[in-house]
This record gives C-alpha cells, structure tokens and sequence, in this order.
C-alpha cells in the first residue's frame, strides 16, 4: 500500500471527521453500534431474544439494512422456525478454534439449505432478499462477538478503497474479498496508531455517552476506508480505465437534477441496494420475481451489474439524450452506494461533472440502452473531440496518414502475410498493439470486424464482378410457389465504400461551425415527398427478404396501406408509428429480428411492412438530404473538397483480400481499377466518378478506405497477375524468417538436437540457386514445433508436397535440397531409341520417398542430418 496516498487520505480524512452529522452522515454509526453491543452478549440463555433487543435500535440501521437487504430479518425468522440449528451454526462461527473460511462457508451453506424451506414457512415475505452471502451480515456478527479482532465489511467500499488507494482490485462475488480487507484494515490500523494528536481527540468523541467506545479502533478503520470510497476526490485523475454512455433517466429528464448534486444514478429501485446480488444470474431471478414486464432483461440487468461492480474511480461518463445529443462529461468520484434518503434512483456514485452543454451527436448510432461501455477508441476521440475536452486525457490513436491506401503483402507460403493482415489492419484503424497477445489483437480485430469497419474476402477463380461490385441477384421467395424475382444487389466493396460515405459525411457534419439547415425539412414534409416518390414509381419499397410491397391506398389523413401483392387489402403503415421507428432506428441495417425488434416500439404490428417502410423511406431521406450545410455554405457530397487535416480524422476502413492473385481481377474490379488510385478518390483534385451498370448509380471510391491484398509468390496465377493492378499497388515483400524460430526464453528453436532456424536456413538457401526465392519454405510451417514426430509430419504433410510443386517432380532438385537419406533409389534401365547413338540417358534411378509413417524418431533424426544442415546467422 502506498503510505504516501494514505497519507494524503488520512490528512483530508481528520478535517472530515471534524464535520457534523449533516456533512459527515456516518457518524451515525457511533450512536446505533453502542445500543447494540450494550445489548449484545452470546451468553444469555435466551440468545434469540437477545438477538431481536441488540437489533431493536433508535436511528438508522444501514450498517445491516437497505434496499430489500434485511439480514436481522431473516435471522429472527430463522430462530422462530428453527431455534436450535441457528443457535448452533452461530456457536460454529464464532469459534476461533477453527479456521474462518470454514465457518463463514458453514453459516452460508445452513441459511441457504434452510432458504426454502422457510419460504414455505412464511409465503408472504420475500426470503431471497435477508440472504447473507454477501458476507456483509456475517463481518457484522464477526465484529460484535470480537471487536478487537474483525471489521465492518461491505463490497462497494473496499472496490472503492482498493482503486483510490491503487491496491488490486476486488472482483464481485469471490469469497477471498473478506480476508483480503480484513488484511488491508490490518494495515490501515496500523498506520492509524502512529497519529496519537488525532487518536486523543477521537478518545473524546467516543467518550461521548451515547458514541460507541471503539477501543480497538476498527470502527475508525473502517468509516476512514469508506469516506476514501466515497467522499475523497482523486488527487491525479488524469488517467481513466473505461468511458462510459449513460442516460439520466428517459430523455435524460433527470440531468438537471444529477448535474446539481454530482451524482449519476440508475433506477429500477425494487432491485434495492445492487450490493446484495453477487452475480448477474441473481439480477436476473430479482427482475423476474418482481414480475417486471421490461422485455430487454438482458441490457438492464447488464447496466445494474456494470454500475455497482465493473465501473471504477476515476472512468469517464458521458452523458447522452436518446440517441440525438451529448449532454455532459463527468469522472466517477465514488464507489458505488445505495441511498434510502432519495425517493427515486436510489443506486448512485458520485461524479465530478466537468462537462455541460448540448452537441448534437453526428458521431455514431448508440444503443438506446441506460448504461453502455464505450470500447472503440476511435469513436471515444471523436466524442472528445466534438465536445472540446481539453482535461480528459484522450486516448491517442496511431497516424495512418503515410501508410499506403492500396498494398500487398507477397512472398512464399508460409511467411505470414495473412497472418499480418490482422496487426497490419489495426494498425491503420490506430490501435496500439506492441503491448498485447496475439489473443488480445484478434479479439480487437474481431470487434471492428463486427462493426463493419474491417472486411475480409478470399479471391478465387469463381469471384466476378457482380460479387464484388453489385449484379443482378435472384430473390429468395417467401414461399416456394412465388415466382422468381431478381433485383440489383450490392457487392462486398460496394457496401464498404458506403460504409467510408457515411463516416465522411457524419465527420463534416460534426465539423466546428455546422449548423443545420433552417428550412431543413420537417419528418411530416419527408413523409409526403416519399409518398409522392412511391406513387410516382420513383422509387420501391420491398421487405428484408426481398420481396416487393405495393401502395394500394393513402388514406385523408396520409397513412398508407402496403401489400405485398398477394390479393389482400394490405395493412395500415400509420405516419406516428413510422416516425417512432426511424427515430428508434436510424440504420434499419442493425435489425436482425424484424419481428421482435420492430413491435419493441411500436407494439404489435405486419413488422415485415413496417420495416419495408422504414427502410425505404431512411434510403429516400438520404437521397433528398445529399447536401449538408457546411460553415454556412451548401455542399454536395459528391463534390466535396477534403485536406489532409480532414483525412487523418474521418475513420478509417479496412478491406482484406486474401490470396488476391487467384482471382480474375480485370473482371473482378471492372472500371473500379482506376478508381482505387489515390488521387482518383473522392475529395481530391482529380477524383473520378464511374456510373455502375446494373443500379446505374454514380461511383467514387473514398478515400478512407485502404485495401490490403495478400499474394503467394508460389502459386503460378501469380504470372497472370494483372499489370493495371500492379501499377495501383504497393507491394511489401514478406520472405522467410529464420530468427522467428525461437523458444519462450528467445533462444533458437531446438527439437531433438535439430536446430530449426539452421535447417529452414539451409533448406531455403538450396531452393533459391535451384529456382528462385519466391519458391522457398515459409517459418510459419515451423513455428510452434515440440516434438520430432511434429517435425515428421511438418516434413510429410506440408514441406514435401511444396518440393514436389516446386520442381515439378524433378526428384533429383529434390534430392540436392534434403539429400538421399528422403529416398529408396532403384535404376531403371536405359531407354534405347530408334535413331543409333541418340540413347538420351536421364539419372538413372527411380525416386521413391520413403514411408514417414514406418520410420520410427532416431530413423528420422538421421534423415535430416543427411540434409546437411549448415548454421544460420541473422542479417543485420
């Protein structure tokens, strides 16, 4: 433990302790720990009535009870049901001849044994509420019975404690977390004993008739634990661990009211004090058995759990309204805690709100949920960024400024290209990965990949056009008489690129100085333009999967009736319901269940309707608001200019082929070929814009886009390999690495005496005289080797049949390369021809690789060192 940050808390802490009981409302402690250890002694005969008087108390009671938390509760009931066995399981706890994590886990494992049967005894309380496995209840019996010996204990404080004091964490729901702070109270005692001025003058305090003597000083302890938890600003609060979305009550009605008192709280009070649930299961049985009708269980029990357990001292908060403006920037000051003095929103932290204003969120599409980690960073800097924050200690991102839009990773199979692509990607997107596992890159890479900003493909000989760019696709039928339809559909880069668009246009309308249109059209003005659109055949509607919905009827009051075709009347979209899903469901494409997600909002409904309507009007709103209002000046998209500035801070996208030389790629990009040129992309001088076939549409390929080809130099297509695509490209060459070959310690990878980087540095060395370097083996394929039977078949599986490609069955190259010991050599006889003196006479022999699986482990060992292996010495 840092003394010298204790040290700063203890200083704050003895100024603190000086307030009243209106500033400083723990001491109310002091009074209700006197009247219950006056009246506390396990002796008397009659210890369930001594139990109901020690608890019968003037005051508050919060040490043992708040927010359907009433231990005493259930333990008077457990004495009327069942006298014996409770008097029993006490003397158990409190018999220091054993060890106490076995009593703790007896008294625990008796009151949970005993939980439904008293529930059956008393079918009108709530017995899953009075449960003591927070241990919160057993540290007070501890603490009554021993004074001078255990502590007050509550999981919020010591998390609180733990972060502010820079100790590890506790992590909800480990029994260890008890002895850990008894532990660190150990300690804190200690220190405390050095301060005889102070101690002096709290001897007088608990001199005080109606104080609690506290001779031992743990009740000190822990009220300084828990006013550092809760009521101590951080010193060095320039560091944070999460960032954090949270909305202050619906539309964010409380705000106001929570900028005022530097709180954030969250509702659902019939939860009470989040403190006595120690998993997200019991959440979850809570929500249930308060018979509550929120359909989203899963977002709520998440944000309740994320808010009494995983947020830390110190995390940032910004505060959102719906999904249309931020509202403010705060940094969490306290541990969690549950007050019964408020009427509503009782679970709360304390928050140092250094952020108030109104920004208009152009950003990105938030969940509508109350609570929600924020984890891509490069949205966080954007959030920054719009509101200004100065002090925040924003997360910096790598500079992709000089990084090529357009390269290939090539060399011969093995080396790692598409392993690369991965580092390579997030290395574009700025993340930081010198410090991490490779598990902890591919769960990064993973996340953009589930956010669309990543996109990885595999060419091959089938890939065409209409499957990269758009084509004509055949419509699944909702039924399998329904005729076969067909509509133009997007391709994988197509839909990446439209993806880049939007990101550039959210960025330059987030850019200082954006003022929104004053004429901007209202909702109700759109509606009729789209109408107006469907009538006219300007534009289709059709649902998710595809299948064509036609306007039959608009009512006076403009609501339409849709059809799918079938011959009925069709079904009422009416204008208040669709304007609650577009304004619920900006991006249509995030619904997944149409049925669900679509009657979440507006109840039960034709949800396939519903939807077609949505989508199709969100499309036709996009079409007639294709120009933004840019400091004051109209722009279209499609003209716009951008400066470098602007391009290192729109987001950046990732398109990944792999293998990309074994596709036909004159047909697979078309036009497109001279559209991934850097200067031929949009926003610069001499951007060009290409009119599709299929969709007609007009096409330029953004410039936030970078495309990243991998190319085995190994594979013979690579000869066909288009030149226009060669001249757009820049290629980094990935040749085999010896030196990777290496043991956890760093040293060279050793298997039975074989030295890896020596053999694949003499294997390859041969290759390259007899044919070239774009033919040798990759260290990938050794990588990882533990045994020589790996080894065996890394040489059977893979390295053989390369030889065998590479020297298009010449067995004597192969021979040169791994030497005679791989073969059982036979002569042949001479071939004689009918022209005299023209025998052509070849090697020979007949080459036969001999059976792996029949050699044993020091038979193969003697085949390699037939190789001849040849020591390796890393180029500098």
């Amino acid at each position: 433990m840092d003394i010298n940050k204790l040290s700063s808390f203890w200083e704050n802490y003895k100024i603190y302790f000086k307030n009243p009981p209106t500033k400083h409302q723990e001491k109310y402690k002091w009074p209700v720990l006197k009247q219950v250890s006056d009246k506390w002694d396990w002796t008397k005969e009659d210890k369930a009535q001594m139990f109901r008087d020690a608890f019968t108390i003037k005051g508050y009671n919060n040490l043992w009870s708040s927010g359907n938390f009433y231990p005493v509760d259930h333990t008077n009931w457990m004495f009327e049901q069942f006298l014996e066995e409770t008097i029993e399981v006490f003397n158990l706890l409190f018999d220091e001849s054993k060890e106490l994590e076995l009593r703790i886990d007896g008294f625990i494992k008796y009151y949970d044994l005993k939980l439904p049967i008293l529930q059956q005894a008393l079918p009108d309380k709530k017995i899953q509420n009075h449960y003591h496995n927070d241990r919160r209840a057993i540290a007070l019996y501890l603490f009554l019975q021993y004074p001078e010996k255990y502590f007050l204990y509550k999981f919020g404080m010591v998390q609180g404690f733990a972060q502010k004091a820079e100790i590890s964490k506790f992590i909800k729901g480990r029994k260890e977390n008890l002895f850990r702070f008894f532990t660190i109270s150990n300690e804190v005692l200690t220190f405390i004993k050095k301060d005889s001025e102070f101690l002096e003058e709290y001897g007088t305090f608990c001199d005080l008739p109606e104080n609690y003597s506290d001779d031992s000083l743990h009740l000190l302890v822990q009220d300084f634990i828990y006013s550092v938890a809760n009521h101590f600003t951080i010193v060095d609060s320039s560091t944070y661990s999460n960032v954090w979305l949270y909305s202050p009550g619906e539309q964010a009605y409380l705000w106001d009211d929570f900028y005022k008192e530097k709180v954030m709280a969250l509702g659902w009070d019939f939860l009470g004090d989040l403190e006595n649930y120690e998993s997200k299961q019991e959440l979850n049985k809570a929500f249930q058995d308060n018979n509550n009708e929120d359909a989203n269980y899963t977002n709520n029990i998440l944000a309740n759990f994320q808010f009494s357990s995983e947020m830390e001292m110190n995390d940032l908060v910004i505060v959102v309204k719906g999904k249309s403006e931020f509202l403010g920037l705060g940094k969490v000051q306290s541990a969690y805690y549950f007050d019964e003095n408020v009427e509503e929103y009782k679970s709360r932290r304390k928050v140092d709100w250094i952020k108030k204003g109104n920004w208009k969120n152009s950003i990105f599409d938030p969940p509508i949920k109350t609570l929600t980690k924020l984890t891509k960073k490069e949205t966080i800097e954007q959030i920054f960024d719009l509101l200004q924050v100065s002090d925040a200690n924003p997360i910096k991102t790598k500079n992709a400024e000089f990084m090529p839009l357009n390269q290939i990773l090539y060399g011969p199979p093995g080396t790692g290209k598409t392993f690369n692509t991965v580092n390579l990607a997030l290395d574009i997107l700025g993340e930081d990965t010198s410090n991490l596992t490779r598990g902890q890159i591919k769960n990064k890479y993973d996340e953009f990949v589930n956010e669309g900003q990543i996109v990885f493909t595999t060419f091959h000989q089938s890939m065409s056009y209409e499957d990269f760019i758009e084509g004509i696709k055949p419509l699944k039928p909702i039924q399998k008489s329904d005729p076969i339809q067909y509509d133009v559909q997007d391709g994988l880069f197509k839909i990446i690129c439209e993806s880049c668009l939007d990101s550039i246009k959210e960025y330059l309308e987030s850019k200082s100085n954006y003022i929104e249109s004053e004429d901007a059209l209202t909702f109700e003005e759109k509606y009729k333009l789209f109408v107006q659109a469907i009538i006219s055949k300007k534009i289709q509607v059709q649902t998710k999967t595809g299948l064509p919905v036609e306007l039959t009827k608009v009512s006076g009051n403009g609501n339409m009736r849709l059809t799918t075709g079938t011959g009925t009347l069709g079904y009422i979209i009416s204008i208040k319901r669709l304007k609650k899903l577009v304004t619920a469901f900006p991006n249509p494409e995030i619904i997944t269940n149409v049925h669900d997600e679509i009657r979440t909002v507006i109840g039960g409904s034709h949800a396939s309707l519903y939807y077609a309507a949505l989508k199709s009007f969100i499309d036709f709103e996009k079409e007639i608001t294709s120009t933004i209002k840019i400091e004051g000046k109209e722009i279209d998209i499609n003209n716009i200019q951008l400066s470098k500035e602007d391009l290192k801070e729109i987001p950046k996208f990732v398109f990944i082929i792999d293998e990309i030389n074994r596709g036909n790629v004159s047909s697979i990009f078309g036009e497109l070929i001279t559209l991934i040129e850097e200067d031929k992309r949009l926003g610069s001088d001499n951007a060009l814009f290409v009119d599709l076939p299929y969709s007609k549409e007009k096409f330029c390929v953004p410039p936030n886009l970078h495309i990243i080809g991998t190319m085995n130099t190994a594979d013979r297509s690579v000869e066909a390999l288009d030149t226009a695509l060669r001249r757009r490209f820049s290629f980094v060459e990935m040749l085999p690495d010896p030196s990777k070959l290496v043991s956890e310690n760093n040293q060279p990878l050793v298997v039975n005496d074989i030295n890896l980087q020596d053999l694949l540095h003499t294997i390859n060395k041969r290759i390259e005289f007899l044919v070239d370097r774009d033919h040798t083996i990759g260290h990938a394929f050794f990588i990882g080797l533990d045994s020589i039977s790996a080894l065996k078949s890394t040489f059977k599986n893979k390295i053989i049949p390369l030889l065998q490609e590479y020297f298009y069955g010449n067995y004597y190259n192969i021979e040169l390369v791994l030497g005679s010991g791989f073969f059982n050599k036979k002569e042949k006889s001479k071939v004689k021809f009918a022209l005299e003196n023209a025998e052509i006479d070849s090697d020979g022999f007949i080459y036969e690789f001999k059976d792996f699986d029949s050699l044993n482990d020091d038979e193969f060992i003697k085949l390699l060192n037939d190789v001849k292996i040849e020591p390796y010495t890393k180029q500098v």
